[in-house]
């Protein structure tokens, strides 16, 4: 009870230090195993038999906390919650109405760019979105860059890893803008499908 009740605690006290150190950022995904841990840990503080004092009371008050702030956080990912983006439709012969959006995270560190191109090939999206690149994944493109223009990196700090690409339309010499601020936010009405994982 103390053990796991405890790693539960202090997994759910790290996420909340705004450091970027992959090692606490890694306690924002398992919120389901941690909280998991702080209901098996409450049970137990609440049904075994020990003495009553502040430490145990302290700990029993943690727990709580700890598992109310983890609802909080799962709270708008469930069912339960109410939806914020209303389902979109089209006519099933719609084809020019419409664009794709393929979204990539490739780990900058990951050098096996085939993959990605082979599902590029396969779905053949109209824009790519290739987020944690870096100049070697920029360069991987270069056999393609007939059908995908390359739009520079955003200066927004959190979005300095990105490269967007974007497939060239017939016969248009520059088809997407690319800016700063409030136009880097697409304003497009769309369907998503989840791909390949």
């Amino acid at each position: 009870m103390w053990l796991v009740g405890g790693l539960a605690i202090v997994a759910t006290l790290l996420p909340i230090l705004r450091e970027t150190a992959w090692w606490i950022r890694a306690f924002d995904f398992p919120r389901l195993q941690i909280v998991a841990g702080l209901v098996l840990s409450f049970a137990a503080a609440l049904a075994l038999p020990e003495e009553p004092g502040f430490g145990r009371t302290f700990f029993t008050v943690s727990l709580g906390v700890a598992l109310v702030y983890q609802a909080y956080r799962i709270w708008p990912y469930t069912p339960l919650h109410s939806l914020q983006v209303v389902a979109s439709s089209r006519p099933a012969d719609d084809n020019d109405n419409h664009i794709s959006l393929m979204v990539a995270n490739v780990l900058m560190y990951n050098r096996d760019a085939s993959r990605l191109l082979g599902h590029i090939n396969k779905l053949q999206p109209d824009i790519v979105l290739a987020v944690e690149t870096d100049d070697w994944w920029l360069s991987r493109r270069a056999h393609r860059k007939n059908v995908y223009l390359h739009l520079p990196r955003p200066a927004a700090q959190h979005l300095r890893h990105a490269g967007v690409f974007a497939a060239a339309a017939a016969g248009a010499a520059n088809p997407v803008h690319s800016g700063q601020g409030d136009s880097l936010v697409p304003r497009v009405r769309g369907a998503a499908q989840q791909g390949v994982g």
